[in-house]
């Protein structure tokens, strides 16, 4: 039960780890496309 617990928590902190990874790419392809617009 513990070890199950813990991979899914595991699994969990990598689901969110990977999400602020892909919106912390994505910001900085919006701002290095900011100068191009003004």
């Amino acid at each position: 039960m513990v070890e199950i617990s813990g991979n899914s928590a595991l699994f969990h902190a990598v689901q969110i780890l990977i999400s602020i990874y892909s919106y912390y790419n994505q910001y900085l392809h919006i701002v290095n496309l900011f100068p191009l617009v003004s």
